[in-house]
This record gives structure tokens, sequence and C-alpha cells, in this order.
């Protein structure tokens, strides 16, 4: 805040007066403050789009774009109907699923409760699971899933498999999301943002997590005493601290 508009001038200037402005952190002298910010973004790496191919970071769409013309041979995709241009098809698919109206919209209906679904996957998986009640057992722990898919995924607990492997560390994952989710560790890319105070997270619970710390919310108890807390990992601190019981 400025108490006069003369102060407030003052400071503006600051940011297009010409000079030297040195980077603590590389050799870059930028002629501007406004230049200087700017550059500095790239060492926090505050990115806002990201390249799915080879996970470089980039500050708007269009050097996105860009990138992906020179260094990938990708063809941008345009959408016919209102001419927006798009860096990957997947990207483009969902976009063009905006303009076609809902009763035209293909639909799979449970003719068992009248749910809708949008894809033939997610209506034969609450088919199965909801009303035939197919479950799927491990033959080494005989735990039961709901779906081929979900068993795969839980066999590679027993057999240490881990297909999914960062490029950058080599670290191994179980599936393919999960190693989604270990790059923004490399790439500094927090998708998931506080809308209270702007703050961003790698991952969706760190965000809901942070959450309560603005709302207040702790859907959390202790099974001793009944206090209530915002998260788990507190709840075990408390009863191994105030109830001498180990979890």
């Amino acid at each position: 805040m400025f108490r006069t508009i003369a102060q407030k001038d003052s400071h503006v200037s600051t940011h297009f007066t010409e000079g030297e402005f040195k980077c603590d952190e590389c050799p870059y002298v930028a002629k501007r403050v406004v230049y200087l910010k700017s550059h500095m973004k790239r060492h926090r790496k505050e990115y806002t789009s990201f390249c799915e191919i080879c996970q470089e970071g980039f500050f708007s769409k269009d050097k996105l774009l860009t990138h992906n013309i020179q260094k990938h041979d990708a063809q941008p995709f345009q959408c016919e109907t209102c001419k927006k241009i798009f860096s990957s098809k997947n990207s483009f698919y969902i976009h063009n699923k905006t303009h076609i109206p809902l009763e035209e919209r293909v639909n799979y209906q449970c003719e068992l409760c009248g749910r809708s679904f949008n894809n033939l996957k997610s209506f034969r998986y609450h088919t199965n699971t909801i009303h035939l009640g197919i479950k799927f057992e491990c033959e080494v722990c005989h735990r039961k899933m709901s779906s081929k898919e979900h068993l795969r995924l839980h066999m590679r607990t027993h057999t240490g498999e881990r297909p999914a492997v960062c490029s950058v560390c080599g670290k191994g994952f179980k599936r393919n999301d999960a190693l989604t989710e270990h790059m923004r560790i490399h790439t500094g890319h927090r998708p998931y943002v506080c809308e209270m105070c702007g703050k961003g997270f790698t991952q969706k619970q760190a965000l809901n997590t942070h959450k309560r710390g603005h709302t207040g919310e702790k859907p959390y108890h202790c099974d001793f005493c009944m206090e209530r807390f915002s998260t788990k990992a507190l709840v075990k601190h408390h009863i191994q601290s105030h109830h001498n019981a180990l979890l």
C-alpha cells in the first residue's frame, strides 16, 4: 500500500529503471528489475506448462507448443469449432468433447439402478463390482480385488516388479500414475493449488491436508479420548505420546 500517488509512481518506476541487476545464482545481468524477476523464475522452476514427452517446463502454453513443434516434430491440434490450438492429442480430444451436446454424447446406462456412464470401461466396472459382486482373488495373500487390472497391479507387491522407471533417478514404481506423481519432484510441477493462499503441491492428498489448516477441519479422532486431529499421523503421534500405546 502507498500513502500517496507520488510514492506509488516512485515505486513503479523502480521496475522500469534501466541499470545492471545481477542474478545471485548465475552470471545473468538484467537491464530492468522486471526482467530479473522473470529470469529468477527459471531458478525457482515456477513453470506452468510441461512437455508430456520430455517433462521440460515452460512459462506459457505458447512456448510449450513451440517446443513440441521444434523439438518433437509435433503437429499442433486445432479445434475446428473454436480454433483453439492444443499441443497434445489428449488435451485436444478432451476439449473436443465440450462441443458435443449432452444429448448426443455416448452414455452407458445401467438397467439395474439407472446410473449413467460416459465410457464402457466405467460401466463394466460398475456392473461387475456393484451388481454382480465379481471379485478377483490374489493367490498369494487371498485378498480380493474388484477387477483384473487391480489384481495385476496388486501382484507387483509380491513379485517386486517395478516396470515404471524414472528416467532421471532410476527409481521404479508399480504404476504409471505413481511415476507421473514422482516426476513432479524433478520438474517442480505443482498442479494442485490452494485457492485460499495460492500454495502449490505435487499431490492432491497434500493439498487436502494443507487446506485443513485454513478450514480448521479435523476429520480424525483418538479412540482413547476422542480428541480430534487434522491428519492420521497426528493421531498416531498423540496415541503414542499420551496413551503409551503402540500402533
